[in-house]
C-alpha cells in the first residue's frame, strides 16, 4: 500500500485517489520535502501514519485501498465476493471472523478460545486458511491493476 501510494503521489500525470488527496502531512515534513527527496519524505510520512495498521482485516484493507484506488470499500468486497461466488458480507465475515480472528488468537492468546481452552487445528484447516489468503490477495492485487 505504501509503495503504491508513494508511486501515485510521484506520478503527476495520474488522477490521484480521493483518500490520497485528503492526507494531511505535517508542515515539518512539507518543509523537509522541499529540501530532500519528496519520495523519501512522503514514504516516511506514510510509514509513520500507518505504523500501527496491519492491513490484515477488511476494514484496514479498505482503508489502505482508499489511498491507492478509486474504488469504494463496498465495491472492493462486492468484486471479491463475485469472484468467490459469495456476497460481499460473506467475504468480509469469513475473512475477519474466521481467518483474522484465528490469527489473532494464535498471535495474542496462545491459540486459546474465550474460555481459555486450546483450540484444535487440522492440516486441512491450515491449508484452507492459506488458500483463502492466497486467493484473496490475488483478487485484491487484480483490483489494483
Amino acid at each position: 500500500i505504501i509503495d503504491r501510494a508513494v508511486t501515485l503521489a510521484n506520478d503527476t500525470g495520474q488522477q490521484r485517489p480521493p483518500g490520497l488527496l485528503r492526507l494531511r502531512m505535517p508542515i515539518e515534513m512539507v518543509e523537509r520535502a522541499r529540501l530532500q527527496s519528496f519520495h523519501d519524505v512522503f514514504r516516511e510520512f506514510l510509514r509513520d501514519e500507518y505504523r500501527r495498521t496491519s492491513f490484515l482485516g477488511t476494514d484496514d484493507i479498505s482503508s489502505g485501498f482508499k489511498l491507492v484506488t478509486q474504488l469504494k470499500p463496498a465495491e472492493i468486497w462486492i468484486s471479491v465476493g463475485t469472484s468467490f461466488g459469495m456476497t460481499a458480507n460473506d467475504v468480509r465475515q469469513r475473512h475477519d471472523m474466521v481467518i483474522i480472528k484465528r490469527r489473532n488468537d494464535i498471535a495474542h492468546r496462545a491459540d486459546r478460545d474465550a474460555s481459555g481452552h486450546r483450540q484444535s487445528i487440522s492440516s486441512a484447516d491450515a491449508e484452507n486458511a492459506v488458500t483463502w489468503i492466497s486467493n484473496l490477495t490475488g483478487e485484491l492485487s487484480g483490483l489494483l491493476g
